[in-house]
């Protein structure tokens, strides 16, 4: 299918659907959970991490607490 359709294809209630726009183009559309939509509609800061640990070594991971002052992450106390 295509824009020229004019068509929308019938989409699933229980899914949420998120647009990423870029100099006001949607250039994809993401199929998202509720716990993560959620998350993206709370304006989160989105880092590439590639390559980086914690001050301690370990790898960056969910719970790992993130200091914007000095853009360095750090294991929780």
């Amino acid at each position: 299918m295509t824009l020229e359709d004019n068509e929308t294809p019938a989409l699933p209630d229980n899914l949420s659907y998120i647009a990423l726009i870029i100099d006001n183009e949607v250039v994809q559309v993401i199929t998202a959970s509720e716990k993560f939509y959620a998350m993206m509609m709370s304006n989160p800061v989105i880092k590439d991490v590639t390559g980086q640990t914690t001050q301690e070594g370990g790898i960056v991971q969910a719970g790992v607490i993130y200091d914007p002052e000095t853009d360095t992450f750090t294991l929780p106390e």
